[in-house]
């Protein structure tokens, strides 16, 4: 048992100057390896932050009856050859709701393609 504890006083020894302080050199590899960790994490975040977005866009809609979202979409197809709900949403400012409705008819009618 006594070597036991030779051990491990021997390898406090390996850590510490002759003065009983700590390794300075210990300290700065400590340092570096949480300075490599936490740029990895910022990376991460950073990453994250420009693929996610919480809020999004907000889109202020108008009071519009199903004929009349019909007609615009339509109107827009027309004009800009293709649009995807996002654009039509933020061009037409409808409830999304009707919009992907209307998109569903027209596509099923044949009117427009997906």
């Amino acid at each position: 048992m006594s070597e036991k504890k030779r051990k491990v006083s021997t390898s406090k020894k390996r850590a510490t100057k002759s003065t009983g302080t700590p390794n300075p050199d210990d300290y700065v590899k400590r340092l570096d390896t949480h300075e490599k960790l936490l740029r990895e994490v910022l990376f991460r975040l950073q990453a994250h932050e420009e693929s996610h977005d919480p809020v999004g866009e907000v889109v202020v809609v108008e009071q519009m009856d199903k004929e009349e979202v019909r007609e615009k979409v339509l109107q827009y197809i027309r004009t800009h050859g293709s649009a995807d709900i996002v654009e039509l949403h933020k061009e037409i400012r409808c409830d999304i709701g009707i919009l992907a409705e209307i998109i569903d008819e027209l596509v099923a009618e044949g009117t427009v393609g997906e």
